[in-house]
């Protein structure tokens, strides 16, 4: 099914006006039609209501241009898609202008945009749903050519992406013209606010207007769109599992820093089973975020980190312990990080990190007394060094935002 878009942009007495006429609108074509099938879904609905706007010499009178953009779903082929796009677009205004002839056809202009990736390009940006979402918006930015987009959007995945576009958006892009109504500068508009008393329009304003959006845009609600992070809530899930508490908070700074503080706190101890599992430390990261980020949530892709570190311990289990009075850590990490819900909120981080480790520490044997309390025997002490691996992580991640 080929889907015809007339995204209706009327002054905004309309939604007052004509209830009943959505600021969007959809004229639906039949796959691969360029002709206007009233008895199609619901042509018969939406082409009655653009009857009643058309009709009304009050509001047309005080058209200064009208503009028709066609363009067509990026599925297929670039050649036929852009054909098809004028033939609809064309459509269109043969429709206006036959049945509406004191519409000064002059003030008609028909474009075509041919394939509509900016479309599709706002659905996936919409959809965090989306496989391999990331790579298709790097692909829609720097591909030059509709057949090289198909081509390489077809390979994310193994296919799974192309499917999933196929299955849940290429069928609300395929046919779409944005309908844009100018009105004429010294003419007035009125705001859609009644008079509380008498109900009438009484705040006109003379000025050009110009309503709604740009051509081949898409609508959504994407209510992540309209949010700014404040920070994120974490938690390392491998240090959850044997019971090492800890929590992270993570800010952004700016599109591509951010700057994270980690917080570990097991304070676990069973004299019975002589086991002290005791652990303060905290760390701090500052992030690089890499890769294309203009359609990119803040935080998530890969990063590469360099973090700092430090705190106090006390491990024993049987007849050994090991007691440090300051550790020190300094190294480099990285990972990736991603979304898993569809309004990105929740999301899931995994990185590995490299660096220098470096503790004075004391060896210890437990003995119980006979004042009946434990007692730490120092064997020996020492300063421990080491550089490897000193980070990994899983990490549950929930961002806490704000209205813009």
């Amino acid at each position: 099914m080929f889907i015809f878009k007339v995204n209706i942009l009327l002054m905004l007495l309309m939604s007052v006006v004509f209830p009943c006429f959505s600021q969007t609108s959809f004229i639906r074509f039949r796959n691969v039609s360029a002709v206007i099938d009233p008895d199609y879904m619901d042509n018969a609905r939406v082409l009655a209501d653009l009857d009643r706007l058309l009709s009304d010499f009050s509001i047309t009178d005080q058209i200064e241009n009208i503009t028709i953009t066609g363009s067509a779903s990026p599925d297929g082929y670039t050649a036929r898609n852009q054909l098809l796009a004028e033939e609809r677009a064309l459509a269109i205004e043969r429709f206006i202008t036959r049945n509406y002839p004191h519409i000064d056809n002059r003030l008609i202009t028909v474009h075509s945009t041919g394939e509509d990736w900016e479309g599709l390009r706002q659905m996936i940006e919409a959809d965090r749903a989306t496989p391999g979402r990331t790579e298709a918006l790097w692909i829609l930015h720097s591909t030059p050519t509709g057949d090289e987009k198909r081509n390489q959007l077809r390979q994310i995945a193994s296919g799974r992406t192309y499917k999933y576009l196929s299955d849940n958006m290429f069928p609300s892009l395929r046919g779409g013209a944005a309908f844009m109504i100018f009105f004429k500068e010294d003419e007035p508009y009125y705001n859609a606010t009644p008079d509380p008393v008498d109900g009438t329009f009484n705040n006109a304003v003379s000025r050009t207007s110009y309503y709604g959006m740009k051509p081949g845009t898409t609508f959504f609600d994407d209510e992540a769109s309209r949010e700014k992070m404040l920070f994120a809530v974490k938690t390392n899930l491998l240090f959850d599992l044997v019971t090492a508490l800890n929590v992270e908070l993570e800010a952004p700074l700016g599109e591509r820093w951010s700057l994270a503080g980690e917080y570990i706190f097991p304070w676990w101890l069973s004299e019975s089973r002589q086991y002290a599992f005791q652990l303060i430390w905290g760390n701090l990261e500052l992030r690089r975020w890499l890769g294309y980020r203009e359609h990119r949530s803040k935080m998530t892709g890969w990063f590469g980190a360099l973090f700092v570190g430090g705190g106090y311990f006390d491990f024993q289990r049987g007849s050994t312990g090991y007691q440090g009075e300051f550790a020190i850590v300094a190294g480099l990490s990285g990972g990736y990080a991603r979304e898993i819900t569809r309004d990105g909120k929740w999301r899931m981080e995994y990185a590995l990190g490299l660096g220098y480790l470096n503790t004075n520490y004391r060896e210890y044997i437990p003995r119980f007394g006979y004042d009946d309390r434990w007692h730490l025997i120092r064997q020996k002490t020492g300063k421990h060094t080491y550089m490897g691996p000193l980070k990994a992580k899983i990490t549950l991640v929930r961002t806490l935002n704000r209205k813009k």
